[in-house]
């Protein structure tokens, strides 16, 4: 009954080192279930007193997620203990480059390292949702000859990128005893075109994509101008890109309009990019542009 006739209390969040008997990694766990809750969040630390990997926590949880994720192994047999360990949340797009995507929350309440996961196909029909054409090779979504393009997985916490093949994946991640993956999952769109993949900047890893705007560059190089927004300072703001067409080591690598070739550009898998962007300043919106491909 919670976003129904009353909002669940989910007790206040707890980041602090002193006083408190728990690593960043289960401080993130915390912080996620928080967050996936969709709950008011509460919190009680003084912030002035947070180190600096601790208040980027809480930073990364603002503003809170527009809905509350649904935990896909509440009453399965394999959770003995009764505590859910995979959440999903579907987001709707709120700028082009984000077609909607599966936010997914894989957590390990356990004291040893585990393989947690779930069937996306298991996790969308939970939702009552479905990717961008559905499942199993649609036109749209498929090429000719390659068949399926996969899906993006992107986690949040680690900056960690994963391509998942096929049409129907199961996203999987080893996760460390009482921590968890937060994970934007996305289907590779069709027909080059280029996605936003995640962020540093919010949990959701795409509420803070205001702007996307595709376009030509210099010597008629393709050209991506995003913004983004949080209505917060963000100190050193990156976003991973897939950007088709790019390749490393030559002149269809990406770079940043108006910098030296591979300033603030790192490669991290194939055709996905990591991009450095300027800092945000509060109640500001931070744009860059990206150009990249031959000519």
């Amino acid at each position: 009954l919670g976003g129904a006739f009353w909002l669940n209390d989910a007790d206040c969040l707890i980041l602090r080192e002193e006083g408190a008997e728990f690593t960043l990694g289960q401080a993130r766990a915390l912080a996620s279930v928080a967050a996936l809750g969709g709950s008011p969040l509460i919190f009680s630390d003084g912030v002035g007193s947070l180190a600096a990997d601790r208040l980027a926590v809480l930073q990364a949880l603002l503003p809170p997620l527009p809905a509350a994720a649904t935990p896909l192994d509440l009453f399965s047999a394999a959770n003995a203990d009764g505590i859910p360990s995979t959440l999903a949340l579907a987001l709707d797009a709120n700028a082009a480059g984000s077609d909607g995507w599966l936010l997914v929350g894989l957590f390990n309440w356990s004291d040893d390292t585990a393989d947690v996961g779930v069937r996306l196909r298991d996790a969308y029909g939970a939702l009552g949702a479905a990717p961008p054409g559905g499942f199993g090779g649609d036109a749209e979504l498929c090429d000719a000859a390659a068949g399926d393009l996969g899906w993006h997985a992107f986690d949040f916490w680690s900056g960690r990128y994963r391509r998942l093949d096929g049409a129907d994946p199961t996203l999987t991640f080893p996760v460390r005893p009482r921590r968890c993956v937060v994970c934007a999952v996305r289907r590779v769109a069709a027909r080059g075109a280029p996605q936003y993949v995640g962020s540093s900047v919010h949990l959701s890893c795409g509420l803070e994509l205001r702007k996307w705007t595709e376009g030509r560059g210099t010597r008629g190089r393709r050209a991506l101008t995003l913004a983004l927004g949080v209505g917060r300072a963000v100190d050193a703001p990156s976003v991973w890109l897939h950007l088709p067409g790019s390749r490393q080591g030559d002149d269809a690598a990406p770079r940043l309009a108006g910098e030296e070739p591979a300033a603030g550009v790192e490669h991290v898998w194939d055709d996905v990019w990591r991009i450095r962007m300027d800092e945000l300043m509060p109640g500001a919106e931070e744009s860059c542009t990206v150009e990249w491909g031959g000519v």
